[in-house]
């Protein structure tokens, strides 16, 4: 006897959420891209790349499947990466080995980013301040709600830390008191724009895809947007002359930074790290040039926003024949309101419809429909 299975309107699957995590991988291929992008960046801003950024996060967040999706049917690849997870050299099959092996590699990943970051506030906590009748004063001038400043020897580079105040570190520095201003917004504007919020919530993405290399390349690109975007957000409304200013005072600092600065340490928001030339020379272009009108800027985010919608239209998985709704008198409708999976004591599975044993069902059969959309009962 032949079945077909009631298609659903919306659900997750495995292929959906591989397809998520392939959509996600290459939207931040596509940010790291256009960063590099100088002149795309002052036609259009910085905007865009935290769109695409966003938007990546809520499409690996949601992995939906969707009844109106392109099936891209795989006859070869895909069935040969199941069949490949379901084999079972050993006791136990590849695919929970591999889960054990994710899950083990995530905890260590995550485990070791926790350690650098509880490293790093230990050096704010233990460093000894220095004494800046400067600082106090630019303070009392500047009104920052919320914000520390703590001025130490022990401090290798300007940098800020905190979610509900802005613990402001800064080494010793010989700036005049409207530069250290400039130091001081472009700190207190990573903590405004949640920059050690972003990098915490990067580093658990991190490590629950740590075997992803497109994460791994990313995270310094994720730096480098970071600060075009503090960059950007305090030079809003600012003259010419006032955002030369400000790429002076930056500059003053980096000429005074260590060189000894430890490329490893991850950082709430740094003003300066060891980086290549291109990315200061893009950032002091962005900081001088001139604003572009909003009509300009909208093309983009369009696309953007088009391109993240098509994505959910098409979903590869193995190739599979329902059976047309003509040909389908007498068959037998599987649903999840009369079908359901029995695990049966001895690991065996069974499919039953209508209240009657149908068929057995393999390991292979919960990866591709109707067993998939099926709930599984364990034997009492």
């Amino acid at each position: 006897m032949e079945y077909y299975y009631e298609a659903k309107h919306v659900g997750i699957s495995i292929y959906s959420v591989a397809m998520a995590i392939l959509f996600f991988s290459a939207a931040l291929a596509s940010a790291a891209i256009l960063r590099r992008k100088t002149g795309h960046l002052m036609k259009h801003g910085y905007g865009v790349l935290v769109l695409v950024m966003i938007l990546a996060g809520i499409r690996l967040a949601a992995p939906l499947d969707f009844s109106f999706s392109w099936v891209i049917g795989s006859e070869r690849i895909v069935p040969w990466i199941q069949s490949t997870f379901l084999q079972s050299p050993g006791e136990m099959a590849v695919w929970k080995l591999a889960l054990v092996l994710w899950g083990i590699g995530s905890i260590l990943y995550l485990a070791a980013g926790i350690g650098l970051f509880v490293r790093e506030l230990r050096t704010m906590r233990d460093s000894t301040p220095v004494e800046s009748d400067q600082v106090r004063r630019v303070l009392r001038e500047m009104h920052l709600k919320g914000a520390v400043v703590i001025v130490s020897r022990e401090i290798d580079v300007p940098k800020v830390i905190g979610f509900r105040k802005a613990y402001i570190c800064l080494q010793e520095l010989s700036v005049s008191d409207e530069e250290l201003k400039e130091i001081l917004r472009h700190e207190y504007e990573h903590y405004r724009g949640g920059d050690f919020f972003i990098k915490l919530l990067y580093l658990v993405l991190s490590a629950l895809l740590w075997w992803n290399p497109v994460i791994h390349l990313f995270r310094k690109e994720l730096d480098r947007i970071l600060e075009l975007r503090c960059d950007a957000r305090v030079t809003r409304g600012m003259n010419v002359r006032q955002r030369a200013g400000y790429a002076e005072a930056i500059l003053h600092v980096m000429r005074q930074t260590t060189k000894q600065q430890n490329l490893f340490k991850e950082k709430a928001g740094t003003l300066f790290r060891k980086t290549r030339g291109k990315f200061i020379r893009q950032r002091f272009e962005l900081m001088l040039c001139e604003k572009t009108s909003a009509k300009r800027k909208a093309i983009p985010y369009l696309v953007a926003a088009v391109v993240f919608m098509l994505s959910y239209c098409v979903i590869i998985q193995p190739e599979y024949h329902e059976i047309p709704v003509e040909d389908q008198k007498g068959e037998i409708l599987i649903s999840k309101e009369n079908a359901f999976i029995l695990q049966k004591k001895d690991g065996t599975m069974e499919m039953w419809v209508n209240g009657e044993m149908f068929f057995e069902v393999g390991e292979e059969d919960l990866f591709c429909p109707p067993g998939s959309e099926l709930e599984i009962v364990e034997e009492e």
